[in-house]
């Protein structure tokens, strides 16, 4: 799986993948088996309960048109008043089961979309996938699809599945009322009579058949199309938030027409494919009013036989009329719901993607063991790309409790893959590795800052309820962050305020407050001068003197504090421990 595929497609080498993709009752199921799910049910259930009672009050009103226009032809006005006062009642009743069904289920979707919006984040968030996602490149734009595809997902399932369970409750209701209303249709065709009795309730089948199968012809390539149109979407977006993250970098660059370019470029495809979504719901909509308009007069001509020949009334007009228009209206929401029906499948076809990726487990053989006290070591290892290339065969090496590593070499020639491997990160490769999975602290050359306050900053991932004010100001102090102590509780977007090197010197305090057993640093230094990246290693060593310490770094100045050295040469079988 590569360049962003996550869904497999007819080719060869992705059949057995296809094989073990999820459905969309993988994407349903879960919610509906918990016990907030089963409260909800009820409620649909009470929505499919009224929506049922809406039948039958249009069936009730399907007989109340025919005794109405019955009694206006016949001047029997007296009836008129009993006959409307019956109506405002029932119609009053009408309303209060609409708004009641409105009410439910938008609180049903709001339920629904709460649980698996928290559900799919959490698995995100789990087993490092998050990560994986990005180091692997396996799906684009996985943020939209968490929070807006499962959104609409949501609600069009609702929609769909609510209208769907209720339409053939309506179709069955209407198509015995048009059965019996009917009458036959006398044909004499080759010297042969031929009666066709309930001839409507087989026209108006045959003809929204004939509609649905159009529609579908016209419109099967929305679903392709809606889903490109989420991948667009998203990426233009994406775009304009790494303008805004990098905002100072591409201002010292001078930027400004590349990102312009880049940004017409993106939104260039989202016009694109607006106008191709956009020509074909028009012919969609297009043939589906055409048929619309048509539909009003077809029942009036399909009885026309029986009102020249005297056999049906007024009443008995209006009421094949009223009946074959329900029974047609309830067919036709399958073509009309064709267009829903296609974002929704793309919509699903996006977060089963993810959950494809979420279950998928990377192939690798590098064997991770639990060391004890802050031991690191790693035996056999040699660590590869995702398609197997080797990038560095690592020399055997132990760190004892307390010893402190340096890893050199040039640069790409595995120093921070083998941090990577010793995080858990990176499983390509074999090789055994053994480090305390408890107490450890890996420290990336751009640490992340989250908005907040800086003392919840130097604490994380802790909470900051876990440190004193004393405690983060002297780590502040001591790490050459005392400028900011004064607004330490101010909340800020810290990641622009701090300069590269203030930054690290972050992750330093962050060090510091952990009090960690075993540290990984990662050229965490270098932004900062020679002299403050001694001082600072220097207050690491004098702070926790019993932590084991693995440094990737360039600077030679840097071995006075390690009594170790793997040295990644230019190659990758040359690498060497040095003691």
């Amino acid at each position: 799986m590569t360049g962003n595929r996550a869904f497999p497609t007819d080719r060869a080498e992705d059949r057995d993948a296809r094989r073990h993709f999820p459905t969309v009752w993988k994407l349903i199921k879960p919610y509906w088996s918990t016990r907030e799910g089963m409260l909800s049910a009820l409620m649909l259930a009470y929505v499919l309960g009224a929506g049922w009672s809406h039948t039958y009050i249009a069936v009730w009103l399907n007989r109340w048109t025919g005794t109405f226009y019955d009694a206006v032809g016949s001047g029997r006005f007296q009836a008129l008043p009993n006959l409307l006062l019956q109506f405002l009642l029932v119609s009053m009743a009408a309303a209060a089961l609409t708004m009641s069904t409105v009410v439910l289920q938008s609180i049903v979707e709001i339920r629904w979309r709460r649980w698996m919006t928290t559900w799919l984040a959490d698995q995100w968030l789990s087993r490092h996938t998050y990560y994986r996602i990005e180091r692997d490149r396996a799906l684009e734009n996985i943020d939209q699809r968490i929070a807006e595809d499962a959104r609409q997902f949501v609600k069009d399932t609702l929609l769909l599945s609510m209208n769907a369970l209720q339409v053939p409750v309506s179709i069955v209701s209407f198509s015995v009322i048009l059965w019996s209303i009917g009458h036959s249709l006398d044909l004499n065709v080759g010297g042969h009579h031929y009666s066709v009795h309930g001839y409507l309730v087989y026209a108006v089948f045959l003809y929204q058949g004939l509609f649905f199968w159009a529609t579908h012809l016209l419109g099967r390539r929305l679903i392709t199309l809606n889903a490109k149109q989420n991948r667009v979407e998203g990426d233009f977006r994406v775009l304009m938030v790494r303008i805004r993250e990098f905002a100072e970098q591409i201002a010292f660059f001078n930027g400004n027409r590349a990102e312009s370019t880049r940004l017409s470029g993106a939104f260039g495809q989202v016009v694109s494919n607006l106008y191709a979504l956009l020509w074909v719901n028009t012919r969609v909509a297009l043939f589906t009013n055409i048929v619309g308009q048509v539909t009003s007069v077809v029942p009036t001509l399909l009885v026309l036989p029986q009102l020249m020949s005297g056999g049906l009334t007024l009443g008995g007009l209006m009421r094949s009329n009223a009946a074959f228009n329900s029974v047609s209206s309830s067919l036709a929401f399958f073509p009309q719901a064709y267009l829903g029906f296609t974002a929704w499948r793309a919509e699903a076809n996006r977060l089963r993607e993810f959950l494809y990726v979420n279950a998928l487990e990377p192939q690798g053989d590098v064997v991770l063991a639990a060391g004890e006290n802050g031991e690191v070591a790693a035996r056999g290892l040699v660590l590869r790309d995702a398609t197997g290339v080797e990038i560095a065969r690592v020399p055997d090496f132990s760190l004892a409790p307390g010893s402190r590593c340096l890893v050199r070499g040039r640069s790409g020639s595995g120093k921070s893959t083998l941090l990577r491997a010793l995080a858990g990160l990176w499983p390509y490769g074999e090789g055994m590795i053994t480090r305390c999975a408890e107490g450890e602290v890996f420290v990336p050359q751009r640490s992340y800052i989250p908005n907040g306050t800086l003392k919840a900053a130097i604490a994380y991932p802790n909470e900051e309820s876990m440190y004193t004010d004393s405690q983060c100001a002297e780590v502040l102090r001591a790490c050459g962050l005392g400028a900011h102590v004064g607004s330490m509780l101010d909340a800020d977007r810290w990641n622009d305020r701090l300069s590269g090197g203030e930054q690290q010197r972050v992750a330093f305090a962050r060090v510091l407050l952990a009090c960690p057993s075993t540290i990984f640093l990662d050229e965490c230094t270098s932004a900062l001068d020679p002299e403050s990246e001694r001082t600072l290693y220097q207050l690491l060593i004098d702070r926790l003197p019993h932590a084991t310490v693995l440094s990737v770094a360039h600077r030679k100045e840097l071995l006075t504090f390690h009594q170790q050295t793997i040295d990644f040469s230019s190659e990758p079988e040359s690498a060497v421990l040095e003691g």
